[in-house]
C-alpha cells in the first residue's frame, strides 16, 4: 500500500455541562442533553479518521489552557486537519460588542480569540494551508429559533422571501449559527 495516506486530524470537543446555581439555588443553566451531544460528536469524528479529546466543565483560565496545550500539541503530531468543536453557552459582550462563549465560572471567552489561535501562522505554523473546522454551539438569548432546513426543504422560494445571496447559501449548506437573541431548540 505504498503511496496511499491516510488523512488523520485532531480535534478538540469542549462541552459546558454545568453552571452555577442562580440566587434561588437553581441550576437553570445547565446543559442537559449535551452529554449525548458530546458523544454523538467523538462517534462521527473518529470516524473521520481523528484522534478525539473532550474537556468539560472548564473556566476561562481553563479554557484558555486546554485550547493552548491543544494548539502546542499540533506542532508536535502535524495533523492534516483540526476540528474545534464548543458546546456552551453564549454571549454578546456589551463593552465590547464581541461574540463570548460562557465559561462555566460565567467568565466570557470571545470567539475570535478562539479562532486566532489556530488560524493565525504565527501562533499555529502547523496548521498553514491546512484546514480548520470550527463549530460554536453556543446559545445566545431566550428566544426560539426556527430551524429554517425543513421549511426551505419543502417551500418554493420567492425572490421576497431571500435574496439570490441568501438563496445561493441556503442551497450550498445546512448549516448555520444560532442568531444573536435566540436558543437552540
Amino acid at each position: 500500500m505504498d503511496g496511499i495516506h491516510v488523512s488523520r486530524g485532531q480535534c478538540l470537543i469542549i462541552n459546558e455541562i454545568h453552571y452555577p446555581p442562580n440566587s434561588n439555588g437553581e441550576r437553570i443553566w445547565d446543559r442537559g442533553g449535551t452529554l449525548i451531544d458530546a458523544e454523538n460528536l467523538k462517534d462521527i469524528w473518529q470516524k473521520a479518521g481523528c484522534e478525539v479529546h473532550i474537556r468539560s466543565d472548564l473556566t476561562r483560565l481553563e479554557m484558555d489552557t486546554v485550547l493552548n496545550d491543544f494548539r502546542k500539541r499540533l506542532g508536535c503530531i502535524k495533523p492534516d486537519f483540526i476540528s474545534v468543536i464548543i458546546l456552551s453557552h453564549g454571549r454578546i459582550n456589551r463593552k465590547t460588542g464581541l461574540d463570548e462563549i460562557i465559561c462555566c465560572d460565567l467568565k466570557g471567552l470571545p470567539t475570535d480569540d478562539i479562532l486566532e489561535r489556530f488560524i493565525d501562522a504565527e501562533q499555529c505554523p502547523s496548521m498553514v494551508n491546512k484546514p480548520k473546522l470550527f463549530y460554536i454551539q453556543a446559545c445566545r438569548g431566550r428566544k426560539a429559533q426556527i430551524n429554517l432546513e425543513g421549511l426551505l426543504d419543502n417551500t418554493d422560494i420567492n425572490s421576497n422571501t431571500l435574496d439570490k445571496r441568501q438563496k445561493m447559501k441556503r442551497k450550498r449548506s445546512k448549516v448555520f449559527k444560532t442568531s444573536r437573541n435566540f436558543k437552540n431548540g
